[in-house]
């Protein structure tokens, strides 16, 4: 009785509409408030915008479509990214000891949810069985259409004019194309199908570049949970040790960066053209434990083709605007076919992968061991693994093994344990034998000696709002160290990183006041070999909101000082639906930006975003055909969405 009176309480307290909404097509803030928290812990390593892409849109699909809290698993758990190993043990203790949860709300009663600001970034995500809105989005037809562009002033030197002359001596000084971005996605939903197609244009193309698209099935099989997908799709399984591709989250602060969350199958919605499988995918769970998976895909490739007839090395750029790209699209065919046994109990689950890949060339470049595997065993791999995860009271086990055809092994063994509710300690061991290949998987690479990596994490939570973590990387007898303090809640934000390794230190302050909409960065990098540099980075906002919102409007000015290139600072910018963009900051010079988002009705909705970008220590901008023979380049962008 008093657990369902405190339900009553909370219910009255808590105001769980407070971000239930997606404001008629900006970015949900609590997808903002993860992909930042993202953002602010990554070190210095490239972040990757098409990955970032489809983990907005997967982070906005789950807020959709909300997890049950009745049945929502580790895995889907963890892919929420702020939600630690803390609180996911606490959940599913909680849900074991008391059964069925009745409300959402009910998660104010879990030892570390009870955080109100916490709580609501959180609630968005959850929802308690098929609500009556939930169920009628099923039953009705769902229409979603963007039509997206884009343009860099002035133009690159690849798009000016040169004699006939110049060009013949070099083509591929100039691309074959207009400089505009286009691209054209149409989402459809009716009952249990969903039809998804995506045109895009890189600048630079002449046309329509990429043509890809899915069709989804759910429930194929009506007795038990099933689907398909035909189409482009990711896979993401185990530690990816086999078969990955899609994001994959690799910061050095949280007991989310230590274990992947693979979520098996899902259709492709980025715009990236190389992380993707093309052909059949089947996910069925005949029985309450155990899912069955099978994969077939048909890819074709950039490549060089050498003269002797082989390949020697994969295009992942995806662009085809100069006459060297056209000749070296889709040379290369890539054949896949996996299939995936899982057995899942509440607190344990171990699953079984093979995978079978197939190039349409031998490989013919200067890697050493992939000439090796190539030359014996010509142009097939086979591949294989075991995957566990164990909850054993407050502790997480997980690993996964694989084998290639030439019998090299890869392993990751790894494990989180809370030493108590505030305490937690996270590690992972990765071996990789020196000629192990797999080719579709997260560690696709081939090396003449074996890799080790470790990493160790501790983390410790000051208060509700406050963390202090410490990391350890060593990487092959390279070692990296990472200090990190962490202060979240809904209206300040505050990132302290110290780092170092044998060579250099790194210094890092993100701070970040919604109240007023200001960000600053700071960052301090010592390198014994070349000195010290002092870089920083700030931008102050200003937002209005006209006609009861219809219209959305956003200024910048941003300054910024970073003179090197491996501590340079990454910032968030509001952008078009489904973007989430990083300005990399680097150089010495000013950006700002003019963004307005105009809710015609409510099923038409218009972007537009006017970006400038002054630099102060250069006279152009880029290298090669991207260069711009100016300090300063404007960029447009604007974004229609019609909705049913």
């Amino acid at each position: 009785m008093r657990r369902e009176m405190v339900l009553i309480a909370l219910f009255v307290i808590i105001n769980i509409n407070a971000y239930a909404n997606n404001r008629g097509g900006i970015l949900h803030p609590s997808v903002i408030f993860i992909l930042e928290a993202i953002t602010a812990n990554t070190d210095e390593e490239v972040i990757s915008q098409e990955y970032l892409e489809e983990y907005t849109n997967y982070l906005s699909q789950v807020i959709k479509d909300p997890f049950d809290l009745n049945s929502v698993t580790h895995s889907q758990l963890s892919s929420l990214y702020i939600i630690d190993n803390i609180r996911i043990l606490a959940f599913l203790h909680y849900r074991e000891s008391y059964g069925f949860i009745l409300s959402v709300n009910e998660l104010e009663l879990i030892p570390g949810f009870s955080d109100s600001s916490f709580l609501q970034i959180l609630l968005p995500f959850f929802r308690i069985g098929d609500t009556d809105k939930n169920q009628m989005s099923k039953k009705s037809i769902g229409l979603e259409t963007l039509l997206r562009f884009k343009m860099v002033y002035p133009k690159s030197l690849g798009y000016t004019p040169i004699t006939i002359d110049e060009y013949r001596a070099n083509p591929n000084s100039r691309y074959i194309g207009t400089p505009e971005y286009l691209s054209y996605r149409v989402n459809l939903r009716y009952s249990r199908y969903l039809f998804n197609i995506f045109l895009e244009k890189d600048p630079g193309e002449r046309y329509f570049d990429m043509i890809k698209g899915n069709f989804i099935i759910e429930n194929v099989f009506r007795k038990f949970k099933s689907r398909v997908v035909l189409g482009t799709y990711n896979a993401r399984f185990g530690e990816g040790l086999v078969l990955w591709n899609g994001f994959k989250m690799d910061g050095n602060s949280s007991s989310s960066d230590i274990y992947s969350f693979s979520l098996g199958i899902n259709h492709n919605v980025s715009s990236d053209k190389c992380s993707r499988f093309n052909g059949v995918a089947l996910d069925f769970s005949p029985f309450k434990a155990v899912s069955f998976n099978i994969m077939c895909s048909i890819e074709n490739k950039d490549a060089i083709i050498t003269d002797g007839g082989g390949y020697s090395s994969i295009i992942n750029s995806g662009y085809h605007n100069r006459q060297v790209d056209i000749q070296r699209k889709g040379v290369l065919v890539s054949n896949m076919l996996a299939f995936s046994i899982r057995y899942d109990l509440k607190r344990f689950s171990i699953s079984y992968l093979a995978s079978f890949h197939k190039y349409s060339h031998l490989y013919d470049g200067k890697d050493f061991g992939k000439k090796y595997l190539s030359e014996k065993f010509g142009k097939e791999s086979y591949n294989s693994s075991f995957y566990y995860k164990y909850l054993l009271k407050n502790t997480l086990f997980f690993g996964e093994y694989a084998i290639d055809r030439s019998l090299s092994k890869a392993f990751v063994n790894g494990l989180v344990y809370n030493v108590k509710s505030d305490l937690e300690f996270s590690f992972k061991y990765l071996h990789i034998d020196n000629l192990f290949h797999s080719p579709v998987s997260d560690v696709n690479r081939v090396s003449s000696t074996k890799t080790d990596k470790l990493k160790a994490i501790l983390n410790y939570k000051i208060n509700k709002k406050s963390t202090f973590s410490c990391a350890y990387n060593l990487s092959n007898n390279l070692y990296k160290i990472y200090f990190n303090y962490i202060y979240n809640d809904l209206q300040y934000s505050c990132n302290l990183r110290l780092s170092f390794n044998s060579h250099a230190i790194w210094f890092r302050l993100y701070y970040n006041s919604k109240v007023i909409n200001n960000l600053m960065q700071f960052s301090f990098k010592g390198d014994l070999s070349k000195g010290y540099c002092y870089n920083y980075q700030g931008y102050i906002d200003l937002k209005f909101s006209l006609l009861k919102e219809k219209v959305n409007l956003s200024l910048r000015a941003s300054v910024f000082d970073v003179s090197d290139w491996y501590a340079r600072i990454y910032s968030y910018e509001r952008d078009l639906l489904y973007l989430y963009t990083n300005f990399v900051n680097y150089g010495r010079g000013m950006r700002g930006y003019f963004f307005t988002k105009v809710s015609l009705s409510q099923s038409l909705v218009l972007w537009l975003k006017f970006g400038l970008t002054h630099y102060l220590d250069r006279d152009k901008i880029g290298e090669g055909p991207e260069t711009i023979l100016s300090p300063s380049k404007f960029d447009l962008k604007f974004q229609i969405k019609y909705s049913l």
